[in-house]
């Protein structure tokens, strides 16, 4: 197996065509991550949030989430907190206005609707927020 193939491989774990001797294309399942880090200011910040449900093992659990607008350049975008983050950031204030630098990821999912139409989502997760 070729090195870069077996980087790849760990680092993706995806499935690869190799095109020619050194030249490779990934394709990756379509639950992708993008990591992002860029300087924001912050146009509104949701409350804290716990909703309880049932794990498929009957389990109770909590998902926790806090909602963030806010404004890089002229784009307006909305990212959540979950999880610890949330939780750790319950009662933190944040500041109209005040730049932050935000760090997080990008997930895309596709489903099917209920029409059978093939759809599409991305979301941005929060995983720190700081000011500048």
């Amino acid at each position: 197996m070729h090195s870069t193939h077996a980087l790849f491989e760990t680092l993706y774990k995806g499935t690869f065509r190799r095109l020619e001797q050194r030249q490779y294309i990934i394709i990756i399942k379509l639950k992708t991550t993008l990591l992002m880090e860029k300087t924001v200011r912050i146009i509104a910040v949701g409350a804290y949030a716990e909703r309880q449900y049932q794990k498929q093992d009957g389990s109770t659990e909590y998902f926790k989430s806090r909602g963030v607008v806010m404004r890089h350049g002229g784009d307006n975008i909305y990212g959540e907190m979950t999880g610890e983050v949330a939780s750790k950031n319950r009662d933190t204030q944040y500041y109209q206005d005040t730049l932050y630098v935000v760090k997080g990821f990008w997930k895309h999912r596709t489903w099917q609707d209920k029409n059978g139409e093939e759809r599409h989502e991305n979301a941005f997760y929060i995983t720190d927020l700081q000011t500048l």
